[in-house]
């Protein structure tokens, strides 16, 4: 599809918007309470993330569903492919780096990560990417066998990279249907596109009822805490024979205690800083590295910035550093084995003199945030899943946060948006037609 393709169809998408796009009714007012009242600003941004997880409930059978068909692919000497654009793909690098090392003792990964854009956009969001296939094709074509389970997370639902790879696989003959994974309805999706793959009886989906994002299209924040949650759930229960109606009941109560009051003194020292010019620094050991290094990346689409660059016209660089025990290769120790070897885009620091840092560290299960003036710790959170779920959900409200408070939304909705893919084309329309009617919904 071509731009003017999408744009001829374009008109039913407007009465049909997807849930994950709408704005979310409890943050009408982000942007003011970012600035004037942060306490309550992270109380509702703490409701929102735990609503964002309760109610994948309904697909809990889901979920048993696809933990069977990850165990009959591992018992067949297959891999699972988890395919993702831009935070889902992300997502299925922070999964690959998390399970991988408990499935085999061999050196082959059996969980393999397929991200839009390659290995690089860890780093470098490339949106564009996920409405180009071609590429992704080719790579899958090399890796992928008959024995192996593909499954795609798109937050929409409709990204044309997690399709395309779908149909593909659906062709093959392949020994276990793939899985789509979405926090959209499929009703929605069919309305949309009425020969959505959805309904395809050889394509196995998940439709996560997850609701608006608290800022508008932020699929990085609620959407992507459900499927982490499913595949987590999915993946333990495979790996380490957990119960998943009992470990989802417990990561509910944890991130239903997760204080998020904690962070209101870090927000406000990192506003000042970037409202000063100044370059970050964030310090963390490496088994929190990826979770970091999600965060500060997805900030780029999000707000309109260059992560890890200085440009003519921004000045939010950051510097990253993590315990690197003396390796030679300091990505090697936290990217996974499907995405090495990682060539790193040169503008990125792993260690610069900084005017400003926070260090992000686990103690005895204990996540704690540390600057030169403040210090906080987190009850202790046992399961290392769930810890660092809990800490993608406070990165994710922290920089939300620091941003508004140097004015890079308005309402809940982005003001910086760079319509590089389709959806972002979407979302744009989408945002300027409700300003343009005065709408405070799409209804």
């Amino acid at each position: 599809m071509n731009l003017e393709d999408f744009l001829h169809h374009y008109e039913k998408n407007l009465t049909t918007p997807l849930d994950t796009e709408k704005p979310h009714p409890k943050t009408s007012q982000l942007s003011y309470l970012a600035q004037q009242d942060l306490g309550n600003a992270l109380k509702i941004l703490h409701k929102i993330d735990y609503e964002s997880i309760e109610n994948i409930q309904d697909n809990i059978s889901n979920i048993q569903d696809l933990s069977t068909a990850i165990q009959a692919c591992f018992a067949q000497g297959g891999k699972v492919i988890l395919a993702g654009c831009g935070s889902s793909g992300r997502l299925a690098a922070i999964m690959e780096s998390l399970y991988h090392k408990h499935a085999y003792k061999d050196t082959n990964a059996p969980i393999y990560t397929l991200i839009a854009g390659g290995s690089s956009a860890l780093i470098h969001p490339q949106e564009s990417a996920e409405d180009q296939l071609h590429g992704a094709l080719e790579t899958l074509k090399k890796q992928y066998q008959k024995q192996d389970l593909v499954i795609g997370l798109s937050a929409s639902g409709n990204a044309p990279f997690i399709l395309g790879l779908l149909e593909y696989v659906q062709t093959q003959n392949p020994a276990h249907s793939p899985w789509l994974l979405c926090n959209n309805p499929a009703q929605a999706l069919l309305k949309r596109t009425p020969n959505h793959l959805c309904q395809n009886p050889n394509i196995r989906a998940i439709h996560l009822h997850t609701g608006p994002m608290a800022l508008s299209g932020s699929t990085r924040m609620g959407a992507t805490n459900a499927l982490w949650l499913v595949l987590m759930l999915a993946f333990e229960h495979v790996l380490h024979h957990r119960s998943i109606k009992t470990l989802y009941s417990a990561v509910l109560d944890t991130i239903l205690s997760l204080n998020y009051g904690l962070l209101e003194a870090f927000i406000t020292q990192e506003a000042a800083s970037f409202s000063k010019k100044q370059t970050m620094g964030y310090q963390c050991p490496k088994s929190l590295a990826l979770i970091l290094l999600a965060d500060l990346s997805e900030r780029g689409p999000t707000f309109g910035i260059t992560p890890f660059k200085h440009t003519q016209h921004g000045f939010y660089p950051y510097a990253l550093n993590w315990q690197q025990h003396g390796s030679p290769d300091p990505w090697a120790t936290i990217i996974p084995p499907s995405l090495m070897p990682f060539s790193p885009p040169q503008s990125i620091r792993l260690d610069e003199a900084c005017s400003s840092t926070l260090a992000i560290t686990e103690d005895k299960h204990q996540l704690c945030f540390e600057n030169p003036s403040q210090h906080a710790k987190w009850a202790p959170i046992a399961h290392q899943g769930t810890r660092l779920l809990a800490l993608k959900m406070l990165l994710n409200s922290h920089s939300t946060l620091v941003f508004g408070r140097l004015g890079f939304f308005e309402g809940n909705t982005m003001t910086h948006l760079k319509p590089s893919c389709y959806k972002l084309v979407d979302r744009l329309i989408q945002q300027v037609r409700m300003r343009l009617l005065h709408q405070v919904s799409y209804q």
